[in-house]
């Protein structure tokens, strides 16, 4: 079995963001990371594949729409407090170009940022998980050739 970890200062205070949300801005972002759901998974399939086919480019043109919706009741306090480009998922996404960009860029932001927020929620059990960047792969020293002193 595993130990608790004990809380170390340079921990964020992810506590206190969730405890400081409001009961509207913690509902606003569930409906806005649930709308992202889809945009977030085709953005995981191969550009050329989602935008040719008729089907999913609508799909990715109305999961954006839904997210932007579910956005514009967010409050302005929380809109300052996170990094995400508020101004970029809010532009018209006219274009399937535009729409593919929010897809890869914005959404996953809000996944990271907004996700941790509700954790404490049962539906954020079903929401996808933040990305996270991979480790570091060690490098490798070259070998050592016969006879070669070290």
């Amino acid at each position: 079995m595993g130990r608790a970890r004990a809380r170390n200062d340079a921990d964020p205070p992810i506590f206190s963001v969730v405890a400081s949300l409001s009961a509207h801005d913690r509902k606003t972002v569930l409906r806005i990371l649930q709308a992202a759901q889809v945009a977030y998974a085709l953005a995981r399939f191969p550009k050329k594949q989602v935008l040719d086919g008729a089907g999913d480019q609508q799909r990715l043109g109305e999961s954006i729409a839904a997210t932007r919706a579910a956005a514009a009741d967010l409050s302005a306090a929380l809109r300052d407090r996170t990094s995400v480009r508020w101004s970029d998922l809010i532009a018209d996404t006219a274009d399937e170009e535009a729409a593919w960009w929010i897809a890869k860029k914005v959404v996953p932001a809000l996944f990271s940022e907004l996700r941790p927020l509700v954790a404490d929620e049962p539906e954020a059990a079903f929401l996808p998980a933040a990305p996270t960047k991979p480790e570091p792969r060690p490098t490798r020293l070259p070998r050592k050739k016969p006879g070669q002193k070290a």
